[in-house]
């Protein structure tokens, strides 16, 4: 019974462990998300005849030049 309960505890560690690591990962892709948008903003206002795919465009290069998918 006692390796049962330490194989209980390692397993749930291992999870606390990996939600750690994922939540610190999203909060890192989401402020990367909020620096692109910002950047492809202050390239291509937005204008009513402003060009969105250009805006894009630099919005998926600034999260793939992250290593990150847009």
């Amino acid at each position: 019974m006692k390796g049962y309960s330490i194989y209980v505890l390692a397993t749930i560690m291992s999870l606390s462990a990996v939600g750690t690591v994922s939540a610190q990962q999203n909060t890192n892709r989401e402020a990367m998300i909020h620096k692109c948008i910002l950047e492809a903003v202050a390239q291509y206002p937005r204008t009513p005849d402003s060009n969105d795919s250009a805006r894009t465009a630099a919005y998926k290069a600034c999260m793939a030049n992250a290593g990150l998918a847009p």
